[in-house]
């Protein structure tokens, strides 16, 4: 006979959290959570930080600066910007168009150059291989970020006004350059005839003057004027002189005489 076994072991009981472990683990709790909001807290003026440092930087700024005024470039702005004189015949209407005609729709180019021990950056804009403007970035240190906040400096240009005109009038007449008028200072050439020879001192015959400006950046208006206001025709002859005598109209007019001339 087999004697049948009972189990006299008491069941197991749930063992019971002491009450310094609750308060342990929510001391812990507490603390992850302030350790994670201080982290968050934290993190956003460093991005805000890091966000300014990254945008000041000399790199970002001079392509920030190159992007405003290169990238689709007012032409007009720049020459006022960059403090250029005007003439007394060309001021920034006739760079605009002097760089319009230049460049185009060309893509500049930037790059980094030396700026001497000024402490500043430099950079060249050029178009293909011509330098056509620089600019300087200034920098200065904000004493709460100690980050180096850079700014532009000084925008320079470089063009070479070495275009010129010369124009031949009668000596009454008036030129006029850009609707500005030119003095005698301007006279390089008078054009007499022989029979000037045979005349009394100080009695002239029939004369033309040739007056030339140069130093400019495109071809001007030219007009002139005779003596009571009324404007002169121009035309260009064949050496590119601006003339107020209409050569083909006197080449029409001559024709018969020089052919009878010539049948005779």
């Amino acid at each position: 006979m087999f004697k049948e076994k009972t189990n006299t072991k008491p069941p197991k009981t749930k063992k019971k959290v002491s009450r310094g472990t609750i308060i342990f683990y929510s001391i812990y709790a507490a603390f992850v959570l302030l350790a994670l909001g201080a982290i968050f807290a934290l993190t956003i003026p460093l991005n805000s930080w890091l966000e300014n440092y990254q945008a000041s930087q000399p790199e970002n700024k001079s392509q920030k600066i190159y992007t405003q005024l290169f990238a689709d470039p007012d032409w007009e702005s720049l020459y006022t910007l960059a403090g250029i004189a005007d003439t007394a015949y060309e001021g920034k209407e006739a760079y605009g168009a002097y760089m319009e005609e230049k460049v185009g729709t060309d893509t500049l180019t930037l790059m980094e150059t030396s700026a001497g021990l000024s402490g500043d950056r430099k950079y060249v804009i050029r178009h293909g291989s011509e330098k056509i403007a620089t600019f300087t970035m200034t920098g200065t240190e904000d004493p709460s970020t100690h980050i180096t906040a850079w700014a532009l400096g000084k925008v320079e240009l470089f063009f070479t006004r070495d275009r010129s005109i010369t124009v031949e009038k009668a000596p009454e007449q008036t030129v006029y350059i850009n609707g500005v008028a030119l003095d005698d200072s301007h006279t390089v050439k008078i054009i007499a005839t022989r029979a000037e020879d045979y005349l009394p001192e100080g009695i002239h015959g029939y004369r033309r003057e040739q007056q030339t400006i140069s130093g400019l950046l495109i071809t001007p208006t030219v007009t002139v004027k005779n003596a009571d206001g009324t404007e002169v025709p121009v035309t260009v002859d064949e050496n590119g002189i601006y003339t107020t005598i209409d050569v083909e109209a006197l080449r029409a007019k001559l024709a018969p005489v020089l052919n009878r001339l010539f049948r005779a």
